[in-house]
């Protein structure tokens, strides 16, 4: 039976897979270092529920997400400040965290072509890709095809455009990251423990907005939307983060509903 894409080899995705600087994440790593002090930095946005943690320091690090249903698999999800509001239909605190990059292994997986060699790769994958499409498991074994993936091709880092939006808040051309931690090589770390790849983290956004599911969580509805939100420029929102993150100061950068 043939398949809806070509078929592909490990060899093709070994020569996918680029190490940083190479790649999209090279630019995307410049926009998010918006002061240009070489140090990136990542934003996640958190609940009210857990905005007390982080801004009273008591969190020192962003936890591993390992529950089923997350885009890649088990690892650490978080927006690059190049993106600074894209995530922000996730919670209202948006937590700040500086990151180094240098080495890491990527999949791009906005990129069509790779989209198409991971499809391929999980075709080959008979069993697995048999139960992730045809029982009531398929989160289950979709979590363990994509971090089976991860593992054998080492990436430390995939790229992804966003699956679940607000069309005030994210655009289909932002990139959202998936960054493995690993226990050994070849093996991801699945303890839910703080991630080691991000540091120095500071809470300093606060979004005016409480979001819900639609569409099974496709899409993030928008509790207030009073309408005629103005769109800043996302350098500029990122600029502003980053002078108050570096700043000193505990107060915060305000992103208007």
């Amino acid at each position: 039976m043939s398949t809806p894409f070509p078929v592909s080899s490990d060899a093709e995705i070994w020569a996918a897979i680029q190490t940083y600087p190479a790649g999209r994440l090279s630019d995307i790593v410049r926009d998010s270092d918006p002061g240009r002090n070489n140090i990136p930095l990542a934003i996640k946005y958190v609940s009210a529920e857990s905005a007390s943690f982080y801004h009273k320091r008591l969190a020192s690090k962003f936890n591993i997400s390992t529950a089923v249903g997350y885009t890649w698999g088990t690892g650490t999800y978080v927006a690059p400040l190049a993106f600074p509001t894209s995530s922000a239909i996730f919670g209202r605190l948006g937590v700040v965290a500086q990151f180094d990059p240098s080495g890491w292994r990527v999949f791009d997986a906005t990129d069509l072509k790779n989209q198409n060699l991971y499809l391929s790769w999980t075709w080959r994958q008979a069993l697995w890709h048999r139960l992730s499409m045809l029982t009531a498991g398929s989160a289950f074994y979709n979590q363990e095809l994509r971090n089976r993936f991860r593992s054998h091709f080492e990436v430390d880092c995939v790229l992804f455009p966003p699956d679940q939006v607000n069309t005030q808040y994210t655009k289909s051309t932002d990139v959202w990251m998936c960054v493995t931690d690993w226990a050994a090589p070849n093996t991801i770390r699945m303890d839910n423990k703080g991630s080691s790849k991000f540091i120095m983290l500071k809470s300093c956004v606060l979004v005016d907005e409480e979001f819900y599911d639609v569409s099974g969580g496709i899409e993030r509805g928008a509790h207030l939307n009073p309408g005629g939100r103005i769109l800043t420029k996302d350098a500029d929102v990122a600029q502003t983060i980053a002078d108050r993150y570096f700043s000193g100061k505990d107060d915060w950068v305000r992103v208007d509903s």
